[in-house]
C-alpha cells in the first residue's frame, strides 16, 4: 500500500501538458496544489523617461514578463488505476518532469544548432491553459513505498508565461496566450461600475 500525501484543505487539481510535435498524444503530468501558495511575478518592460528625466515618456519596450512559482503534490494513490505506474510509485511522473528540461534521445545530442524543446501548457484550477517555459524546479521526495520508489513528492515549480512576443503567431499556444489575455480585458471591463 502506497503512503497517502497529506492534503490541506484548499487542494485544486492542475496539471503540466507537454507537446511534441513529434509525438500523437501530450503527456499530461496531472497535479495537486494549494491555490494560496501560487506567487506570480510581473515584470514590465519599459524604457525612456528614467528616474528624474522628465524629458520622455515611459514606453513599453516588450510584453510584461510573468514569473510563476508554484508548490504542486504529486501523489502515487492517484496513479492506482494504472497497474503499470502503480509499481514504479512516482517515477514516471518525476521522470516526465525530468524529460521537460532534456532533449528526447532520438534528437541525438546538442551541437551548433540547439534542439526544440517541447511545448508546455500549464493548467490550474478552472483557468484555461497558459504557455509556460519551465525556468527552474526542485523535488523533495517525501514517502517511499516497499521497494523505495517515491510515493509522495513536493515540487516547486518556476515558470515564465510565454507570451504573444516569444511565440508564433500560428501556433496554438499563441492562440492560447490570446485568449487568456482577452479573458484579462474582459474581466476588467466587467468590474467597472457601471456609468452614470
Amino acid at each position: 500500500m502506497l503512503s497517502i500525501c497529506s492534503r490541506g484543505a484548499n487542494v485544486l487539481r492542475g496539471a503540466l501538458v507537454c507537446i511534441d510535435q513529434n509525438k500523437p498524444k501530450p503527456n499530461v503530468i496531472p497535479f495537486r496544489y494549494d491555490p494560496s501558495m501560487l506567487r506570480r511575478t510581473m515584470q514590465p518592460q519599459t524604457g525612456g523617461a528614467e528616474q528624474g528625466d522628465r524629458s520622455e515618456a515611459m514606453r513599453y519596450t516588450g510584453a510584461l514578463v510573468e514569473t510563476i512559482d508554484i508548490e504542486v503534490t504529486l501523489d502515487a494513490t492517484d496513479t492506482r488505476e494504472n497497474k503499470n505506474a502503480a509499481s514504479l510509485g512516482l517515477r514516471p511522473q518525476l521522470a516526465a518532469l525530468e524529460l521537460l528540461v532534456y532533449p528526447q534521445s532520438q534528437q541525438g545530442t546538442m551541437g551548433v544548432l540547439p534542439l526544440t524543446a517541447p511545448h508546455l501548457m500549464f493548467i490550474c484550477g478552472t483557468q484555461q491553459g497558459l504557455p509556460v517555459r519551465l525556468i527552474n524546479y526542485a523535488i523533495r521526495e517525501n514517502n517511499f513505498d516497499a521497494n523505495l520508489n517515491p510515493a509522495c513528492a513536493t515540487v516547486t515549480l518556476t515558470m515564465q508565461v510565454l507570451n504573444d512576443t516569444d511565440l508564433n503567431s500560428g501556433a496554438h499556444d499563441y492562440q492560447q496566450f490570446l485568449a487568456y489575455q482577452q479573458e484579462l480585458e474582459a474581466i476588467t471591463v466587467a468590474a467597472r461600475p457601471p456609468a452614470n
